[in-house]
């Protein structure tokens, strides 16, 4: 059984390093020596004890995988949608409520995977749908933040979607027939 807690000193001396697994551990945070491992392509954190994820991991441009499963997140930052590579986030059994709209901007996502975690943004009704309902969600309410137009027609709405009140500065055109 693993205990590491701290990270190596050097590490971000590892420029080439495309895959890191840390999983199993007992970190409580995100050691700051990662945020420097720019070639970084996938990020192995499952079952530690980190709570907090930080917008820094923006910095990592490269990341294609991060795997949060078995934390204790509380959110999502926003910024994680500057990870344009990002294919697959995976935070399940988490203590996450809120899914930031700007996850939809990575438009390379196509794993998604947030059970057990308290989310009440979105909706229950979209969270309950599932992982690739709920990403394609998050598609058309970001797409809407960068061009104005968001379309959630024919989606089986009972009511209003919060997220839209986060971009409601932004939208010219909304959609919501046929729910």
């Amino acid at each position: 059984e693993n205990k590491l807690t701290a990270l190596f000193w050097g590490i971000n001396k590892l420029l080439r390093l495309q895959v890191l697994i840390l999983d199993m551990n007992e970190f409580l945070v995100i050691p700051d020596e990662i945020f420097d491992l720019f070639s970084l392509e996938e990020l192995w954190l499952a079952g530690n004890r980190i709570s907090h994820l930080s917008a820094e991991i923006s910095v990592l441009k490269r990341l294609r995988i991060v795997q949060m499963t078995s934390n204790r997140l509380m959110s999502i930052p926003p910024e994680l949608s500057h990870c344009e590579l990002l294919e697959e986030l995976l935070f399940s059994e988490n203590l996450v409520s809120i899914l930031p709209t700007e996850i939809g901007l990575c438009i390379r996502l196509t794993r998604l995977e947030y059970d057990d975690n308290p989310i009440t943004h979105p909706l229950q009704e979209i969270i309950s749908r599932g992982n690739i309902y709920t990403r394609e969600y998050l598609q058309y309410c970001a797409k809407g933040i960068s061009t104005g137009t968001i379309n959630l027609s024919s989606m089986n709405l009972a009511s209003y979607p919060y997220e839209l009140t986060v971009v409601a500065k932004t939208v010219t055109d909304l959609d919501l027939s046929h729910n």
